[in-house]
């Protein structure tokens, strides 16, 4: 399995994934920069890696945040059967 996960990031163009990076922090930054602090996990770490991840593997923006907003339903447990309808309904559009 290293194998194919060693061939597969080289592939990644590293400076356009920098570049990729660095657009979606600034976004996040921007996001909570007049509120003077923010969660870092919620409002900075989470949404950039999937962010990119989406990017990378070719999901549109409106589907990401689609199944971003399920995922967080589905984690956050108050609302986890609804978290689950719309991830499924994303993923199917995805597919």
């Amino acid at each position: 399995y290293r194998a194919a996960n060693t061939h597969a990031i080289d592939r990644v163009d590293q400076h356009g994934l920098r570049a990729l990076v660095e657009k979606v922090a600034d976004g996040a930054i921007d996001g909570f920069r007049t509120a003077g602090s923010a969660d870092l996990l919620t409002q900075y770490s989470f949404p950039i890696a999937f962010s990119v991840l989406s990017a990378l593997l070719g999901c549109p923006d409106e589907i990401g945040q689609r199944i971003a907003d399920g995922m967080a339903k589905i984690f956050d447990t108050t609302d986890a059967d609804q978290g689950n309808v719309i991830l499924a309904r994303a993923v199917s559009d995805l597919v």
